[in-house]
């Protein structure tokens, strides 16, 4: 709700509404609702200062979810893919300060942010990963098995028993 692309593009158009984002309203075309992630990348590598502070918020609340989840979990890695992962130059500073400051000293001591290099398609790498894995690991289970023969007489049998 905080840190998502929907989230981002609400409180960037609230400012935008409100006068404190005069080049992202430019970017759109003037227009409030035709705000993308798009134009706040374009804004924020330009340094509007709303647009900057607005990242910088969505770094916080990720980090203060990101050591949450380092206490509990105990990961040594979190990666940020996606959208986050385009903005991660406005997001990422702030998000491992909340790590630093937040997280328990046993669990924060490993514990890194970085950024996808998959970008948009890092969950799909990463299911792409733990397929490949699994084929990997017990390749014999894998193996292709012949596809059975189905007779037109016994599809028709099936159909004509659905009447």
């Amino acid at each position: 709700m905080l840190v998502g692309p929907r989230a981002i593009v609400q409180q960037l158009r609230k400012s935008v509404i409100e006068g404190y984002a005069p080049n992202l309203l430019a970017l759109c075309q003037g227009n409030p609702d035709a705000i993308q992630m798009e134009h706040i990348l374009q804004a924020a590598a330009q340094g509007e200062p709303a647009v900057v502070d607005a990242l910088e918020e969505v770094g916080r609340y990720l980090g203060i979810g990101i050591a949450n989840l380092v206490n509990i979990l105990n990961p040594s890695l979190v990666v940020l893919g996606g959208v986050l992962s385009l903005a991660g130059p406005y997001i990422l500073p702030r998000a491992q300060r909340e790590l630093d400051s937040r997280a328990l000293a046993a669990t924060r001591r490993n514990a890194k942010i970085i950024l996808s290099a998959f970008k948009f398609d890092a969950c799909v790498m990463g299911g792409v990963a733990l397929t490949l894995r699994a084929i990997l690991n017990n390749p014999v289970r894998w193996q292709a098995t012949p596809t059975p023969q189905v007779h037109e007489e016994e599809s028709m049998a099936f159909i004509g028993g659905l009447d």
